[in-house]
């Protein structure tokens, strides 16, 4: 098939279907379905079959009549690669025979046939999907019938009887308690002075299309479309915008439930005549955007409930890639999750719908906890608040690097707890570190570290490993690393990176 026009629209081409601007509009000829003689009249049966009208030469048939119209199918779930077949002489006979619309429900199927000066019949379907006999629809009369669709007990179709506004019009008729049609009545909603015919109804039933060429058009003949209300009024026809309309005739529309508009159209093409193309919708990649998001706590902390402290954003906004349509308005943390001084929040920990990527270090610290003081503490000497700050990530090399001063001890902390109330209960949390352990009791809170106490950092490195790995200690184990003049780092290990990360006290 070759690709006419990749078109991108920021507007609703059709209010049924809803094309956003991150689709991209592809119109291509249906090149193993065109010949060079016309083919129009696109109609789906089902949700395969193709059906549509062709005056290409038949060799049987163009011995009795010259450009004889019959009506042919193609399926559709063969990506039109395989040709078309000639529908049996159940549809077709030896004069001008063509599809010319459908029931909503395709159960129903309407035919154009020469007789009487152009008569509309009908099948039906049967219930093993195959199709009764064509009847005559009982409102045709002398004049030119060429369209018809239905819905329900509402039938639709074109005819240039004499009581229409020019040419041909569209008339209703509904269906009566015994099941006949009531005599049609012009629905001159639709009509204009001009031609209008090529009928197509929706599978809900919900608007209808049809072809005119009146002048308000692109040129020849257009395409318009009409919506149904809610209260079964129809909107005024309106033009539907190019591709599907041009400067061309452009003629009988056919929608499909997934976004697939086939139509005939004359503009210029591989084949002559009119011709059948299919215009699809195909997603493209959303646009990214850049954007920083302000990030909230919400609800309470028990160490806030009990007055032990507060928890406090150290970093308020974090900045995300992605579809502007996957972005939050604000970020939250539950404050409410944090139980003690180990469940610190960090970037890496933020849930993100997977379409965005935090642009931020994923190492950076958001939250921080400030543990107020006691009494006698303060009494004797007043401590600041604690306030951790994340810095970098390093290896345990660039570790010894960093640390800007004499290391005298290397401590690891397993935890800060405040409804943990001795060794006993922490060791039967953390069965694994049953005996290493020594508990350091304050007002408010527990700490607890290993008894093991270490002078070199590649000591301690090894036991923060063991009490992660082997031990299964929280996630949050640091090394308190300290000097004799009392200054102090806490490095943490991140598992799923293998690297280690400083966070400093003041």
């Amino acid at each position: 098939m070759k690709i006419l026009w990749i078109l991108f629209f920021s507007f609703l081409l059709i209010n049924y279907n809803g094309i956003c601007q991150n689709d991209s509009i592809r119109v291509v000829e249906l090149n193993t379905v065109n010949s060079d003689y016309d083919d129009f009249a696109p109609q789906l049966t089902d949700s395969v079959t193709l059906l549509f009208t062709s005056a290409r030469q038949d060799e049987k048939t163009e011995r009795l009549m010259e450009y004889s119209h019959n009506v042919y199918y193609i399926k559709k779930d063969s990506g039109f690669s395989s040709s078309p077949q000639k529908c049996s002489y159940l549809f077709n006979n030896d004069n001008h025979d063509g599809i010319i619309g459908s029931s909503s429900d395709r159960n129903t199927i309407y035919f154009y046939k020469t007789f009487n000066g152009g008569d509309i019949y009908f099948s039906q379907k049967k219930a093993d999907g195959s199709w009764k006999s064509l009847k005559k629809l009982a409102l045709n009369t002398e004049f030119h019938e060429c369209s018809a669709v239905s819905s329900g007990d509402t039938l639709f179709f074109a005819s240039n009887q004499p009581s229409g506004l020019g040419e041909h019009d569209i008339y209703i008729s509904i269906k009566d308690s015994t099941g006949k049609w009531n005599a049609p009545e012009n629905f001159s909603l639709f009509n204009s002075e001009s031609d209008e015919r090529f009928l197509f109804l929706s599978d809900n039933g919900e608007y209808l299309c049809f072809s005119s060429n009146r002048s308000s058009g692109s040129g020849g003949y257009d395409i318009y479309k009409s919506h149904k209300g809610k209260n079964g009024d129809w909107s005024v026809p309106e033009l539907l915008p190019g591709p599907v309309n041009s400067e061309f005739n452009d003629i009988s529309i056919c929608i499909t439930t997934d976004d697939k508009i086939f139509f005939a159209s004359d503009r210029p093409a591989n084949m002559k005549g009119y011709n059948l193309f299919l215009m699809e919708t195909i997603k493209l990649p959303p646009k990214e955007i850049s954007v920083t998001i302000p990030i909230v706590l919400l609800n309470s902390s028990s160490i806030e409930e009990n007055k032990q402290g507060r928890i406090f954003l150290i970093k308020d906004s974090v900045t995300l890639l992605g579809p502007s349509a996957a972005m939050p308005d604000s970020i939250t943390i539950d404050k409410s999750n944090i139980l003690d001084s180990t469940d610190l929040v960090f970037v890496r920990d933020l849930f993100i719908d997977s379409s965005v990527t935090i642009l931020d270090e994923p190492d950076a610290l958001l939250t921080g906890i400030e543990i107020f003081p006691s009494v006698k503490d303060t009494l004797i000497k007043p401590e600041p608040a604690v306030i951790l700050e994340p810095k970098k990530t390093y290896t345990l090399d660039e570790l010894k690097e960093a640390i800007n001063f004499e290391i005298n001890i290397c401590k690891v902390q397993v935890g800060t707890f405040i409804n943990i109330l001795s060794v006993d209960e922490f060791e039967s949390k953390f069965p694994l570190l049953k005996g290493k352990v020594v508990m350091e009791p304050f007002p408010q809170y527990n700490i607890f570290y290993m008894k093991e106490t270490c002078k070199e950092l590649d000591c301690a490195a090894k036991l923060q490993k063991k009490c992660l790995f082997e031990y299964k200690s929280v996630s949050d184990t640091f090394i308190g690393v300290y000097s004799k003049e009392g200054e102090r780092v806490l490095i943490y290990f991140d598992v799923d990176k293998n690297i280690y990360v400083i966070v400093k006290t003041r």
